[in-house]
């Protein structure tokens, strides 16, 4: 496959997720729910389709989707795991170190301000960038299955650089990191992963982070 984009061997560029840095992967994050989960800090809304008729939920839960079309905030920020279930899901986190797991379906995960791991599961998955301190780790991009990239406001695809590091790919835009993909080589990059901000359920179209 052609590829064009300036790809650069740079092992020293930015740590793996495994190293102790505050910019990066939160190196104490896991799968399980944290304390500070606490049911004010989720707002979820939840849209099941009933024969003939669409019934919408609304209702207050640590972080937990179900198997409908899920929306899951943070709205609180602190350290958050938002886990989306089956169906087709909008996780947004917040200013923390939030961990967004869509599940199955085809779904949406926005990191917003933070270090986050966002980890869409089966389907086609939309992951939504931000980039400096809080850039975004995305644990299981995979173009082949349909997923997409969502850059953050005034960058473009023309603006980037895709560096390997290791068995990774860090996306960036001069020295500012923008995300980092797990196991995807950045020879394997190409301008149609990458899409315009998509609409979330009823919370108006979504505005990505403007650059600092």
């Amino acid at each position: 496959m052609q590829n064009d984009m300036p790809v650069e061997n740079a092992p020293d560029l930015m740590p793996l997720p495994d190293q102790k840095e505050e910019s990066e992967m939160p190196p104490d994050m896991d799968d399980s729910l944290p304390p500070e989960a606490s049911e004010n800090r989720i707002r979820i809304k939840t849209q099941r389709s009933g024969k003939g008729e669409n019934r919408k939920e609304k209702h207050r839960h640590p972080g937990l989707g179900t198997e409908g079309n899920d929306v899951l905030t943070n709205n609180k920020g602190g350290k958050v795991k938002l886990k989306g279930g089956a169906g087709d899901d909008k996780l947004i986190g917040g200013k923390g170190k939030d961990l967004l797991v869509g599940g199955e379906g085809n779904d949406v995960l926005f990191g917003h301000r933070g270090p986050n791991i966002l980890e869409g599961g089966a389907g086609s998955d939309i992951f939504v960038l931000n980039r400096g301190r809080g850039h975004n780790v995305v644990k299981d991009f995979n173009a082949l299955e349909g997923d997409k990239l969502v850059l953050p406001q005034k960058l473009s695809f023309e603006n980037l650089t895709f560096r390997q590091v290791g068995n990774h790919t860090s996306i960036q835009q001069g020295n500012r990191k923008v995300g980092l993909l797990l196991g995807v080589q950045a020879s394997s990059i190409t301008a149609d992963i990458f899409v315009k901000p998509p609409v979330l359920a009823n919370l108006s179209p979504l505005t990505t982070p403007a650059p600092v």
